[in-house]
């Protein structure tokens, strides 16, 4: 983001920014970053039942885009 605003671009007026993984720092007001969340636990409970033999394949992981300030409608 410091970088885009050095360039001399406003954020989200001139250019939308989207992080991942949704980070509690981009949950910080000054941040307000528009971010992409996935469910870590489930994700790692799905990798380790397939690391050790168990259930393969067990449920859907769609991550959720969750919208903040970053990010403006056209």
């Amino acid at each position: 983001m410091r970088a885009i605003e050095l360039a001399g671009l406003a954020v989200p007026s001139e250019m939308a920014l989207t992080g991942y993984d949704d980070s509690e720092f981009a949950r910080l007001a000054h941040v307000d970053l528009t971010s992409v969340r996935q469910d870590v636990e489930s994700l790692a409970a799905a990798a380790l039942a397939a690391a050790t033999g168990g259930k393969l394949g067990a449920g859907l992981h769609a991550p959720q885009l969750v919208v903040r300030g970053s990010t403006a409608a056209h």
